[in-house]
């Protein structure tokens, strides 16, 4: 595993002597490089691909104008139901704030709603780009598509 390395514990303790495995640390938020991975969506089978959708990455579909921002969870699941649990969360905004917003706001978001639903079930050729902040030097050990 690349994030952890080992060492031989020589301090004293209980573990003197022995193997022991600790995380390396994270490389500061100054240094992360960026990992970018794009892949098109050609086919109706191909919404149905796994992807590890990382705690830090964000999920961009440029055709529909639409983006799966990061929300500091791990996900693994198919790229549309990536895209059906974040229209999901929209109208579950929508419906618990209620009063608050304006009509006009929730009319627009019901809006992009309807029009990704639409386009995910009736279109097939669209582009997702997934940025991700890398924490470490490996990062296919956080973000993965089975093409």
């Amino acid at each position: 595993m690349p994030h952890l390395e080992t060492k031989i514990q020589d301090d004293g303790s209980y573990a003197n002597g022995m193997m022991v495995f600790r995380m390396k640390p994270f490389v500061p938020v100054q240094d992360r490089k960026m990992f970018i991975k794009s892949f098109t969506v050609k086919t109706r089978e191909d919404l149905w691909r796994v992807c590890h959708k990382a705690p830090s990455a964000v999920m961009e579909f440029p055709e529909m104008e639409f983006e799966i921002g990061a929300d500091a969870k791990r996900k693994i699941d198919s790229i549309y139901n990536h895209i059906a649990g974040a229209v999901y969360n929209l109208s579950m905004h929508v419906s618990s704030l209620g009063m608050q917003l304006s009509e006009d706001h929730k009319d627009k978001i019901s809006e992009v709603s309807t029009d990704t639903d639409t386009h995910t079930n009736t279109r097939t050729h669209t582009e997702c780009t997934i940025h991700a902040p890398t924490h470490t030097q490996h990062p296919h050990t956080y973000f993965f598509v089975y093409l």
